[in-house]
């Protein structure tokens, strides 16, 4: 696995990670979640407009490194099996 690699799979994974995050936060349980966060931010975030190139790119790049994991997983996979490493798919 080349450093590239591995930097790449580190920032995808923390990315998942912080969305992970961020989303859990951001549920208020359905009570005044106004304890959690401030609304202002949000309405700063939506008076900037998103331009259709920005979101593509953003889409682009999310497919390209969604791609790339997939085929580090499956190397990964393959070399466990090469070395008989048993392969447990409900890791916790």
């Amino acid at each position: 696995m080349t450093f590239a690699n591995l930097r790449k799979l580190i920032i995808l994974s923390l990315l998942t990670l912080s969305m992970a995050f961020f989303g859990c936060a951001g549920s208020g349980g359905g009570g005044g979640g106004s304890d959690y966060y401030d609304d202002g931010g949000a309405e700063a975030a939506a008076s900037r407009p998103v331009k259709k190139d920005e979101l593509k790119q953003a889409e682009k790049e999310a497919n390209d490194l969604e791609t790339e994991n997939h085929e580090l997983r499956r190397q990964i996979f393959e070399a466990k099996n090469k070395l008989g490493i048993p392969v447990d798919q409900d890791e916790e």
